[in-house]
């Protein structure tokens, strides 16, 4: 096993998904700018993903936008 050439691969792998996420948050934030120029509040959810499971984030959100359901 070449160890350089297996480094290289996981690099290339590692910078494809991190322009694939830097595409998913700026069209985040051109939703969320279309939101803001039509006047309306978007929801202000915090994207961590990298911290919560995706379900933990869907509960937060939840409980965020429906306080009397805790």
């Amino acid at each position: 096993i070449d160890l350089k050439n297996e480094l290289k691969q996981l690099k290339q792998e590692f910078n494809k998904r991190k322009q694939e996420i830097n595409k998913h948050i700026q069209e985040i934030n051109k939703r969320k700018r279309e939101l803001e120029t039509k006047g309306l509040e978007p929801p202000s959810i915090s994207v961590q993903a990298s911290k919560q499971s995706h379900t933990d984030a869907i509960l937060h959100a939840y409980h965020k936008t429906n306080p009397s359901a805790s």
